[in-house]
């Protein structure tokens, strides 16, 4: 079955009786050793340990195709060593190889036959025409290679493995002779663990061995799983062989059913081909070899880079097969993939090659839980895995532009969530504008109290000579009617997108015009209540009524309120100021007050010349006089200080353009008021009552 290369066992001279097993021979210079399984076992009897057993415990029957190439492979490379003159120039390379047939009795035995000679089982002695071992190979499980190379290690024997991949052998501390072609198994986890992150699986299920390799795995794979986010839905150890009874096959089948995983790892021990190339630059001594082993690095026949690291382990990565089951049960492996934990991009993978069981319509989801789409969340269930989760919608300002995603992210200062809070839109700059209801009511009010104004005003300089008009100061009414006018324009600075200027003119406008139009009631009062308290002709008091000294009130007051509104401007002068705290997904542009101080100032220097106003009108409301104009003035301060007060409260509960709102309205009311009850009783009486605006009138009445 193999090549002529292979030749049959020489007979030594002493020998010990031992169970054999297959062996494979060639002479040569040098030796390499190894342990390859070819054959099958089968169990001829049980143990049984009260009587020495007769016979063989295990009969090497069954060929194993696989592993058979294994051996092939060995023999060719040792072949292609020796017919290359370049490689070991006069130097022939030969080699001993023991077939275990799977069974570590027979692994062991077969490594007393390579230590003592090809037949002879003496320890520590050889014995017999065999040459120099150099170096020992074998490919069974990681409990076999760590069983040799504790033995082998005694003799410094350089041991290579073409399978074995237990992370344990990668301390040389324990194992300096131990080399390996095959990744150290921690590759193999996290090359598993980039590949179910990839396809964006978090329920994974778990099956390994029984075994102590099997626990090791299942404790690496849950950690690197652990890494990427997965969890681990289920974790079942097999038994070997007989093991598995019944009623663990009852469990599995039931696990698997109930389980809402789609993905599951199977782990267990594998076979891989092996190549001798690293064999390439072998030295004569076995004690010289490592080094030469630990600095080999060359390029194989097929581009691939051949290099062990410090650990002494080969620096491969992994191929990600396709396996297709075709409908006679056949196999097919294509490859979609690979890992390479040397590279950045470690794990690549062609989507384009991979075909699916025909059980799945596109790539398969293994979760838990529903996807968590943009807009939400993830929170964890109570006493659940952490990859089972339910999807809760983000907070007030936050959102998430993806999926699964854990948290919800807060949007820039200057930015709110959209309505599905999957993107951050800007937000919007709201001010009371022209364009909107509230703005454009308030405006069309202000014009229309402002031509009523003008209409009052109208009709007083045409009928500026009769008695109505003249009674009670008629300058101090024209003065009245131009603040009234002015007050009905102040609401234009407060309407629009508040600038440097609207913000510094808006309140010191306001308070002085009606600093203005409160100083002339007052002053209209005074003369009202002067001119029926004055009892002589001629005398002081109508020598008072009669000269300017009813206008210097409303200079003096009006004058006194400039002084506080300079004085509020030249400390904390109001600015622009974009608001991004108060309402939510809005940008409030307005005036910002460094202090409050300065309002409060104005409005109650205002408040103190109404209420004066207001005592004096109601003590003259009473006087006899059909032009007296005490009970209006009375009426108006009456509103007046309502409107001002329910003011305060209302503006400081007020958030955004309604603080303005609030604001304009006080004006116009508060000045509709004093317009309406000083000037439309006297308009009544000179359009409508022509009859009673006549100094006959007045005196019939005053008798």
């Amino acid at each position: 079955m193999l090549p002529h290369a292979v030749g049959s066992l020489k007979t030594s001279t002493c020998s010990l009786q031992s169970p054999l097993s297959p062996h494979y021979y060639q002479e040569g210079d040098l030796l390499i050793g190894g342990i390859i399984t070819v054959m099958g076992s089968k169990m001829q009897m049980e143990f049984q340990f009260d009587k020495r057993p007769l016979g063989t415990l295990f009969e090497c029957r069954i060929m194993n195709l696989r592993t058979y190439q294994n051996l092939l492979a060995f023999v060719f490379a040792i072949k292609e060593i020796n017919e290359n003159p370049y490689l070991l120039p006069n130097i022939s390379l030969g080699f001993q190889v023991i077939d275990p047939c799977f069974t570590e009795g027979k692994a062991l035995i077969g490594m007393f036959d390579i230590l003592s000679g090809i037949e002879d089982l003496v320890l520590n002695y050889r014995c017999g025409n065999i040459p120099n071992l150099i170096g020992f190979l074998d490919g069974m499980s990681s409990k076999i290679s760590i069983m040799l190379i504790r033995i082998f290690g005694f003799y410094n024997i350089p041991q290579i493995s073409y399978s074995t991949m237990d992370s344990l052998l990668s301390d040389k501390a324990q194992f300096p002779s131990f080399y390996r072609t095959v990744p150290n198994e921690n590759v193999q986890f996290q090359a598993i663990a980039k590949l179910i992150q990839y396809f964006g699986w978090t329920w994974i299920g778990i099956f390994v061995p029984d075994n102590e390799s099997g626990l090791k795995a299942s404790q690496a794979l849950q950690k690197e799983l652990a890494k990427s986010n997965a969890c681990v839905a289920f974790l079942e150890f097999l038994p070997y062989h007989d093991s598995l009874n019944e009623r663990k096959k009852l469990d599995i089948v039931e696990t698997l059913r109930t389980t809402l995983a789609t993905v599951i790892i199977a782990y267990g021990d594998k076979d891989y081909m092996f190549t001798l190339q690293i064999i390439l630059y072998i030295f004569p001594i076995p004690e010289k070899l490592h080094k030469y082993l630990k600095k080999i690095s060359f390029t194989n026949n097929v581009g691939g880079a051949v290099q062990f690291d410090e650990h002494g382990d080969m620096r491969l990565g992994f191929d990600v097969l396709n396996w297709i089951v075709f409908p006679n049960e056949s196999l097919h492996a294509v490859k979609v993939g690979q890992f390479d934990p040397s590279s950045s991009n470690q794990l690549l993978i062609n989507k384009t090659l991979i075909r699916w069981s025909p059980t799945f319509n596109q790539t398969p989801n293994s979760t838990c839980s529903e996807t968590c789409l943009p807009g939400y969340r993830k929170s964890s269930k109570k006493s659940s895995s952490s990859c089972c989760y339910i999807c809760v919608p983000c907070s007030e300002g936050e959102i998430s532009n993806n999926t699964n995603m854990d948290v919800c992210s807060k949007c820039p200062i200057t930015e709110w969530p959209n309505e599905e809070k999957a993107m951050c839109i800007p937000k919007v700059v709201t001010y009371l504008s022209y364009e909107e209801p509230l703005g454009t009511c308030l405006a069309l009010a202000s014009v229309t109290l402002f031509m009523m104004t003008c209409s009052v005003t109208v009709i007083f300089l045409k009928y500026r000579n009769t008695p109505v008009v003249k009674a009670n100061n008629r300058d101090l009414s024209y003065i009245l009617l131009l603040s009234l006018k002015m007050c009905f324009l102040c609401p234009f600075l407060f309407i629009g997108l508040p600038t440097n200027m609207a913000c510094l003119l808006r309140r010191p406008v306001f308070g002085i015009t009606f600093t203005i139009a409160v100083s002339s009631i007052l002053a209209k009062t005074i003369v009202v209540f002067i001119a029926f308290n004055a009892t002589r002709p001629g005398g002081k008091l109508n020598q008072w009524i009669k000269s300017r000294w009813p206008n210097c009130i409303v200079l003096f007051c009006t004058m006194f309120q400039f002084l506080i509104c300079v004085f509020w401007l030249g400390k904390s002068p109001p600015f622009p100021y974009y608001n991004m705290a108060d309402n939510i997904g809005e940008i409030l542009a307005e005036c910002k007050d460094s202090s409050f101080a300065g309002l409060y100032c104005v409005l109650g220097y205002m408040g103190i010349l109404a209420i004066a106003s207001f005592i004096l009108a109601f003590l003259a409301r009473n006087l006899p006089d059909i032009f007296n104009e005490a009970k209006f003035i009375t009426f108006s301060m009456l509103v007046f200080c309502s409107v001002w007060m329910s003011f305060i409260p209302a503006y400081l509960s007020s958030k955004g353009k309604y603080v303005v709102a609030v604001e304009i309205f006080a004006i116009l009311t508060s000045s509709a008021g004093l317009l309406g009850l000083i000037f439309l009783p006297k308009c009544y009486i000179i359009l409508i009552r022509s009859d009673q605006n006549v100094i006959k009138h007045l005196k019939r009445n005053d008798k």
